[in-house]
């Protein structure tokens, strides 16, 4: 990136591909720290807040590949106000790390102003509960049950899927148990 910003391409430090991504929202997804550092110090500062064309901003999108260090640096860096901004599909930082499984940033992010996401629910109704639940992922299901969101244990979502059936339909046997005596 030096070389290329160095040979004549240094406007393109901001130069966004066809869905909207820019280099930092690539760099921030990918979790790139010192990429995203070194862009926000030539001239893409201003892009810790873009969005991409699907409404994914570098935060949202550290927060669903697990990338704590480069969200935390978002957070510093001016994208405080992200921790809680939706993509158009309704999924919040704090959804998608709950639906990945990514425990430690769904608690940074509770503790850094989203703690009211641990029960918002995408478009389609799916809570973090129901993600976490759908995909296996017990420890954040058991942190979110503590941390606000024990209603959501039976709450289903826009097609009637709770988390007890979405756990079921993928064979994630613990999650069910778990959910049996919540």
């Amino acid at each position: 990136a030096q070389w290329l910003f160095g040979a004549g391409a240094a406007e393109d430090v901001r130069t966004a591909n066809d869905e909207g991504c820019t280099p930092m929202l690539i760099a921030c997804h990918q979790g790139h720290l010192e990429v995203a550092q070194w862009l926000f110090g030539v001239g893409a500062a201003e892009d810790v807040r873009t969005a991409n064309m699907g409404g994914s901003t570098p935060m949202l999108s550290a927060c669903q590949n697990g990338h704590l260090e480069v969200a935390q640096w978002l957070f510093g860096a001016g994208a405080a106000e992200d921790v809680r901004t939706a993509n158009r599909f309704g999924y919040t930082p704090m959804n998608w790390a709950c639906h990945e499984g990514h425990l430690k940033v769904a608690q940074w992010l509770f503790g850094a102003g989203a703690a009211e996401d641990v029960r918002t629910a995408n478009n389609n109704g799916s809570t973090p509960m129901r993600e976490a639940c759908k995909n296996g992922h017990l420890e954040v299901a058991q942190w979110l049950f503590g941390a606000g969101a024990a209603e959501d244990v039976r709450t289903a979502d826009d097609e009637g899927c709770t988390p007890m059936l979405m756990a079921c339909e993928n064979g994630h046997l613990e999650v069910a148990q778990w959910l049996f005596g919540a």
